[in-house]
C-alpha cells in the first residue's frame, strides 16, 4: 500500500479539503476499508520475519490481530494520545484546545 497515492487520490484529495475535524474523521473512516485490505499481506509478511511488532496507531488493531496470531509479542508506539486528555484533543478532531473539560467530552459515551 502507497500512503501517498491513497492520499493523492480524489477521496485523498477531499480528505486535504476538509476544514473541520469531524470531515476528516468521516472522510479517513471512509478511505480505511481498501488500503487495510491491501496492506494485510504485507503486514502478515513483514511480521513473519521478525520478532515483535512496534505499531503506529494507523495500523494498531490490525497489527495486534497479526502479532496474536503469529504468536509474536507487540507494542504500540503513538505519537500522541489515543484517547482525549485534558491537554489534547483526540486526533482525528484536529490542533488546539477546547480547555480541559471541552478535549475530554468527545471521549465520554
Amino acid at each position: 500500500m502507497d500512503p501517498r497515492a491513497e492520499l493523492e487520490s480524489s477521496r485523498g484529495r477531499g480528505l486535504h479539503r476538509s476544514a473541520a475535524g469531524v470531515g476528516k474523521l468521516v472522510r479517513v473512516v471512509a478511505m480505511a476499508p481498501a488500503p487495510a485490505g491491501r496492506m494485510t499481506d504485507d503486514l502478515v509478511a513483514a511480521a513473519r520475519t521478525s520478532d515483535a511488532l512496534l505499531l503506529a496507531a494507523s495500523v494498531g488493531p490490525l497489527g495486534h490481530a497479526v502479532a496474536e496470531g503469529l504468536f509474536l509479542p507487540s507494542l504500540g508506539a503513538h505519537l500522541q494520545p489515543l484517547a482525549p486528555t485534558r491537554e489534547f484533543l483526540p486526533p482525528m478532531l484536529g490542533v488546539g484546545s477546547w480547555g480541559a473539560l471541552g478535549n475530554r467530552v468527545p471521549g465520554w459515551g
